[in-house]
């Protein structure tokens, strides 16, 4: 949908990549860039990630009905479900990291403005991102954040404890209508609240959603949804 976008538009594909593909290297510093006040840092795709998608890329749009390079007219997605019951439960099911081309060519990063920090999360392979922290310019087990938008609308599979662990955030961003794939999991939802357990967060929905999710003793969990 996006492409004939690009294409038919006043825009270069991919400047400051000089029309070559977005993407970390395999060594080195991480790719930053700056532009009105705003710091911009890559931590995926890899280059290994990339070469996996491409034989399977034309496959995966028309798996999603989809017609590559035709431009699209987004329809009003109708809202999905959400979850119930005990939110350590739900944390403590056995995580499988995502292993599609697609999502693990996502081109994730970091933006900084103002001091606050955003990872924009796309559909990014978890390890990828973790991964991308102990390089320069970060170089840290942990980046504290402002915001969080969970990797692939809040997949069971793209947020593992260790990711929330990773970049600890104050509000977290869920993105969807949950009409294909039901997302956001209520593993993902979960292991986000059993995450730093003394703080506030804040989780925010760009569709309406009913919660209802009860901890050991029987109460509510402490988090506010917007």
């Amino acid at each position: 949908m996006l492409t004939p976008l690009v294409q038919n538009g006043p825009w270069v594909w991919n400047k400051r990549f000089k029309g070559l593909a977005v993407m970390v290297p395999d060594a080195g510093k991480l790719p930053s860039f700056t532009f009105s006040g705003m710091k911009i840092t890559l931590l995926s795709p890899t280059f290994g990630k990339l070469q996996k998608l491409k034989p399977k890329w034309e496959k995966e749009v028309r798996k999603a009905g989809l017609v590559p390079g035709h431009a699209y007219t987004i329809d009003d997605a109708l809202p999905g479900g959400f979850l119930g019951g005990k939110v350590q439960d739900w944390a403590k099911a056995r995580f499988t990291e995502d292993r599609t081309e697609a999502n693990g060519s996502s081109i994730a990063f970091v933006a900084e403005y103002a001091g606050k920090r955003v990872l924009f999360g796309a559909d990014a392979h978890p390890g990828v991102l973790i991964n991308s922290l102990q390089r320069p310019p970060f170089k840290v087990s942990s980046l504290p954040l402002s915001v969080l938008k969970l990797p692939h609308h809040g997949s069971k599979n793209n947020v593992s404890q260790a990711l929330v662990a990773a970049f600890p955030a104050d509000n977290y961003l869920i993105s969807t209508s949950g009409q294909q794939f039901n997302h956001p999991d209520p593993e993902a939802i979960a292991r986000v609240l059993v995450g730093r357990q003394a703080d506030r967060k804040t989780l925010h929905f760009n569709y309406p959603a009913e919660v209802g999710v009860a901890n050991e003793r029987g109460g509510h969990s402490g988090l506010v949804c917007h």
